[in-house]
């Protein structure tokens, strides 16, 4: 995932796209290639790596209004991104321990799938509606002064 996450980056920032949404695909990327390389047993690690999937993943989703989406997709990416962002709060407020009810009533991974899966998603979203465009949508956007 991170490997074409790094694709991704690459692509967009070729088409003109948003250096913004790129930085934070980036790290997003980066803390994903990290989560493969740590697993879950080396705490201290893994959590370095997942707060930066958590949290520039959530922040590319936020700031992909940029790419000069239509009024739906910005709508979807506000809402998933919105949802992940007040989860992942929540979670670093209220800590991992069975205090936290979203951690009693989920799991710790129910709540980290609560978190990325809306990412996900939407990143996926995002994937489809860029190639459903029939041409370079972002470079013409951009050169033509849409912004």
């Amino acid at each position: 995932m991170g490997l074409f996450f790094l694709i991704a980056v690459y692509l967009i920032l070729k088409s003109g796209g948003c250096r913004l949404f790129s930085a934070c695909l980036l790290l997003a990327s980066i803390g994903s290639i990290g989560v493969g390389i740590f697993p879950a047993y080396q705490m201290d690690l893994h959590f370095l790596f997942a707060s930066l999937i958590f949290l520039f993943g959530i922040l590319a989703v936020i700031f992909s209004y940029r790419l000069g989406l239509n009024l739906y997709m910005v709508t979807v990416s506000l809402i998933l991104g919105f949802i992940a962002l007040i989860t992942f709060i929540l979670l670093l407020l209220w800590g991992t321990g069975p205090n936290n009810p979203l951690v009693a009533s989920l799991g710790l991974g129910g709540v980290q799938r609560f978190i990325l899966y809306p990412v996900l998603m939407y990143l996926i979203a995002l994937g489809g509606y860029l190639n459903s465009r029939g041409q370079d949508w972002v470079k013409i956007r951009f050169t033509k002064g849409y912004f």
